[in-house]
């Protein structure tokens, strides 16, 4: 199962904003996205469920999504993403998407996805946030 994915953004803020928005529409108003939660519920109490399901399915999904935000950032005026800083990215982005829908029955509207992609872009350690070093007291 390929979920298709959001179009070409003009700019790395605005390509996390669209595949934010395409999440939310699968999730809450897509037959796929209803399959999908289906299918993750029923994961979560078969192992032989869940591993097929994590190998076959979300791995390779997980593989384009990053992929997309990897390109979409590419043209950012900051260092490229890694593979490890897109999947956080991913995990950052997605899982609110998919929680609030799943556990709390509230909408994706357009107001909440404005304010995670820009808290996701703003956060220390985002592409987009200040170049500045981070001080870590303990390494």
């Amino acid at each position: 199962m390929k979920i298709p994915g959001p179009s070409q953004a003009e700019s790395a803020a605005a390509a996390l904003e669209q595949h934010v928005t395409h999440w939310s529409h699968v999730f809450t108003r897509s037959s796929t996205g209803h399959v999908l939660f289906a299918l993750i519920g029923h994961a979560l109490q078969d192992p032989a469920t869940a591993t097929p399901l994590r190998g076959r399915v979300l791995a390779r999904q997980a593989q384009n999504d990053r992929a997309r935000l990897t390109d979409a950032f590419a043209s950012a005026p900051v260092p490229a993403l890694s593979r490890h800083d897109a999947d956080q990215l991913l995990d950052l982005a997605v899982g609110p998407v998919f929680y609030r829908p799943f556990t709390t029955g509230q909408p994706m509207d357009l107001r909440f996805v404005r304010r995670l992609t820009a808290a996701l872009a703003d956060r220390p350690g985002s592409p987009r946030a200040d170049a500045r070093p981070v001080s870590r007291p303990y390494h």
